[in-house]
């Protein structure tokens, strides 16, 4: 039971690893200057999200036709106030919801002490807020001056990412260590085994993390669903 347990925390902490990577990946959604960065909590929920928005605009840009300019401009001013308001909804939502499954995996979680646990949470609802004030920042800028703002954020947020990742991984590995440490049913052998494991599905985890670059929201979303499926 107790090597079945120990496989079970390697096989938990990788699926953890793919969560943490599709929530480094932040999709970013660029409509008429608005930048809107969106989690993927739940692959399936934001597919149907994206495929609602591509339904939306294919209607707008229908409903544009036949207009003057100045009929057009009012529209688009519309439409944009209309999806910013959707989409702070929709995010706000979704934040909510993530902060709840948190918590519920936290409240589960024997190792950590209370101020580890809200340390965890404060961390999530930090970044968040940074997001939101990122997102607003933009607003009055050029195409020009978003798009150099956006890639200067994308650098910082993954190299915050990639360090933070990296300190967990070499947390849980330490942790692993010690439970494997305390087995007496193992032999030397096995215990690298389940060491070299969950180092090779962490370097795995890494380099889809690094194929999600230059993708579509859409070719995003697909890819991390596959990804979930095949866990």
């Amino acid at each position: 039971m107790k090597d079945l347990r120990l496989a079970g925390n390697v096989s938990r902490f990788c699926i953890f690893c793919v969560f943490a990577f599709a929530l480094a990946a932040g999709i970013l959604l660029v409509f008429t200057g608005v930048i809107y960065a969106q989690d993927i909590s739940s692959t399936t929920e934001a597919s149907k999200f994206w495929q609602k928005q591509q339904q939306e605009d294919t209607a707008f840009r229908e409903s544009l036709k036949g207009m003057t300019p100045e009929q057009r401009k009012t529209a688009m001013a519309a439409q944009n106030q209309k999806r910013e308001s959707e989409q702070k909804a929709s995010m706000a939502k979704r934040h909510a919801d993530d902060m709840a499954l948190l918590k519920q995996d936290l409240d589960k979680n024997k190792n950590l002490s209370d101020a580890d646990k809200k340390k965890q949470m404060d961390s999530a609802d930090k970044r968040y807020k940074e997001d939101a004030a990122f997102r607003e920042s933009l607003k009055g800028m050029t195409p020009e001056q978003s798009k150099a703002a956006i890639a200067a954020q994308d650098q910082k947020r993954e190299s915050e990412q990639k360090a933070s990742m990296a300190k967990r991984h070499a947390d849980d590995m330490a942790l692993l260590k010690q439970d494997l440490d305390k087995n007496k049913n193992l032999s030397d052998a096995d215990k690298k085994k389940q060491m070299d494991a969950a180092e090779k599905q962490y370097q795995d985890n890494i380099a889809f993390w690094e194929s999600l670059k230059g993708m579509t929201p859409e070719q995003r979303t697909k890819a991390i669903d596959e990804r979930f499926k095949k866990r």
